[in-house]
């Protein structure tokens, strides 16, 4: 069996060709210490990738792919053992989403002037809603959060109550 054939087998063929390219590269760097390469190799392979400024979840999908090559390499008996079958990499992925980048100021205030509520006694809550996650950025469970005697309209202020992400605060209402 072939390491194409063996990696058709096993996995999606969306996936193949992608295995396929990163096997490649990685016993490309390592030539014929490929087949024989130890747990350190490998690691240095991954600190190879690391000064190439590879993204985290870069880094985890090589090293899925190389632990498919000795898979391959043990199922065929060209190898006895798995040299880093138990490796885990621990890199934090950043997943947090860049919220000024999703919607410009100009959409969001055109958001807020063409909004209609599907029930019309509604209307107003909405807006209010709106405006709060739009004009003071809070967040859906501090608005949830704020109950009737936070909410301050002689001064125009708002308290709001602290989380587990958040400090409490006391805001000043804008127009």
């Amino acid at each position: 069996m072939t390491l194409k054939e063996y990696i058709e087998k096993k996995y999606s063929s969306t996936s193949v060709k992608s295995y396929e390219s990163t096997i490649l590269r990685y016993v490309t760097y390592m030539q014929e210490k490929a087949i024989t390469a130890t747990y350190t190799d490998v690691l240095n392979y991954i600190g190879y990738l690391r000064k190439l400024q590879l993204h985290p979840k870069s880094l985890r999908n090589n090293l899925f792919a190389i632990k498919i090559y000795y898979r391959y390499l043990v199922q065929t008996g060209k190898r006895t053992d798995h040299p880093c079958q138990k490796l885990y990499l621990q890199d934090q992925i950043n997943r947090s989403i860049a919220v000024e980048s999703l919607y410009s100021q100009q959409v969001l205030e055109e958001l807020f002037k063409t909004y209609k509520a599907k029930n019309p006694s509604h209307q107003k809550r909405d807006e209010v809603i709106i405006s709060l996650l739009i004009y003071q950025a809070l967040t859906v469970l501090e608005i949830t959060q704020i109950e009737l005697h936070q909410i301050n309209l002689e001064q125009g202020t708002v308290k709001i109550t602290g989380n587990v992400k958040n400090k409490g605060r006391e805001l000043h209402l804008k127009k």
